[in-house]
């Protein structure tokens, strides 16, 4: 009889722990808390500018380098590559961002010169580490998708629950705000005598709050408080901003009050 309470009495915690977890709430401020720490371990807490890398880029444009495997990019090991860059005097450019999707067969990088593809190739592929789910180990935007699809779906027809939509848009604000103080990821690198060996693809700021604001803005087009919460929180964030983020800001306010007049109109 011990054992049965026992194990009836931890099936029943397990139940209660299994109802808190899947409650909105908790899911926003868990999955909050992995891009906070995200931020802080994916950017730079200067806030410098780096080289842009349309400028490091050498004259030749170099031979592309395609896939022989298809899935989620999960890391990419960029010293890696600038070793093997700076064994071949060769500049290495990337295509993507860690997080997206790639299949094989496609570009995936390029090298320059190209005569050093035919030995680089293979060591380069081996530094992209794939997966069959998106991660967010090297991937900012992956905690904000995440965030993301509860108020996607806390907006669906079929659940019309826009607190839960404008909890996820207070969250977000909360993690761009840190985002602002801090620098945006690397996109160019060197090697020890100080020559370009990698360029690769970077989220701008803009990229970041596009991926945080757009879809939710979409999904809340005839929905009057959401769209306001929305406005009401980039208004926040240019409290703060520097001239480049408000800029960014000013424009997806711009979007926003023109997407509830077209559409908030239309259902009068």
């Amino acid at each position: 009889p011990v054992l049965v309470l026992r194990c009836l009495m931890a099936l029943l915690v397990f139940v209660h722990h299994l109802g808190r977890s899947i409650i909105a709430d908790n899911t926003i401020g868990r999955v909050g808390a992995v891009l906070d720490a995200d931020v802080a371990r994916l950017l730079p807490e200067s806030n410098a500018e780096q080289p842009s890398a349309p400028d490091k880029r050498p004259a030749e444009t170099g031979a592309p380098l395609k896939l022989k495997s298809s899935g989620y990019v999960q890391a990419v090991d960029y010293r890696g590559l600038v070793e093997i860059a700076h064994e071949a005097d060769a500049v290495i450019e990337l295509s993507f961002k860690p997080g997206r999707h790639l299949v094989e067969g496609t570009n995936f990088a390029w090298i320059a010169p190209a005569a050093a593809a035919a030995d680089a190739h293979e060591k380069i592929e081996d530094c992209v580490f794939f997966s069959g789910e998106r991660a967010s180990v090297q991937d900012l935007e992956t905690s904000i998708r995440q965030l993301v699809e509860v108020a996607m779906r806390a907006l669906s027809p079929s659940i019309s629950d826009p607190f839960t939509a404008m909890a996820v848009i207070d969250r977000l604000t909360t993690s761009l705000a840190k985002i602002m103080k801090r620098g945006m990821p690397q996109c160019v690198w060197t090697d020890e005598d100080d020559k370009v060996r990698l360029l690769a693809p970077r989220s701008t700021f803009a990229d970041i709050v596009e991926e945080a604001f757009r879809q939710i803005r979409q999904h809340a087009q005839d929905q009057p408080a959401v769209l306001i919460r929305l406005v009401e929180s980039i208004g926040q964030l240019m409290e703060q901003a520097d001239n480049t983020q408000r800029a960014v800001l000013e424009e997806q306010i711009k979007i926003v009050v023109e997407t509830g007049r077209r559409n908030i109109a239309q259902k009068q």
